[in-house]
């Protein structure tokens, strides 16, 4: 990333930056979508994580997009680690967080166990989107969040969004993320 955003709106050219090109190695694709609040960030995302599971059908390689709130993380993390002082909540919430650990307690318990299967196998094989909903919505976590989401970004291809004062820019713009702006959804674009 040069550091300029281009700007979006909508999900199909977030798709088109996120799947350019082959899968796999070095062609990794990482988006960091910044707006706004009540832009529709999660909206689009949502829209992205149903595209993308049509798109790949029969495709070449078969994508599995994984949807993760910010939120959700965090939460699992102060459930997992609760009185724990904020510096050790920290320390260990660093140590806790693997894509292994993010498949089992965060969003493998609301799904059925063959679909957290097909999860495990699509990120060992390097054909799993990690969709991370909100980076700027982990409280007290926050940074030990996006320190994981960004290394998850250095093997997988992601697509993060956040408000635009949630996040340390500077590290997207370091490890090479496309830096895109989310203009305001119009009304027919809320109601697809």
């Amino acid at each position: 990333g040069n550091g300029a955003e281009e700007a979006i709106t909508s999900c199909d050219g977030i798709r088109q930056h996120v799947f350019s090109g082959g899968g796999g190695g070095g062609d990794i694709r990482r988006v960091a979508i910044f707006a706004h609040a009540g832009a529709g960030k999660s909206w689009m995302m949502a829209q992205l994580k149903r595209k993308c599971s049509k798109a790949r059908k029969g495709a070449a390689v078969e994508w599995v997009p994984v949807f993760v709130a910010v939120q959700a993380i965090a939460n699992a993390l102060h459930v997992l680690f609760a009185g724990r002082a904020p510096a050790d909540l920290a320390v260990a919430a660093a140590a806790a967080l693997t894509i292994a650990w993010l498949i089992e307690r965060v969003v493998g318990p609301q799904m059925d166990p063959a679909i957290v299967d097909v999860l495990r196998e699509a990120a060992a094989s390097d054909r799993v989107v990690f969709v991370f909903d909100g980076v700027d919505e982990g409280g007290a976590l926050c940074e030990v969040i996006e320190d994981f989401i960004l290394e998850v970004g250095r093997g997988h291809r992601v697509v993060v969004t956040s408000r635009p004062e949630g996040v340390r820019r500077q590290l997207y713009e370091r490890d090479g993320y496309l830096l895109l702006s989310l203009q305001p959804l119009t009304a027919a674009q809320q109601q697809e």
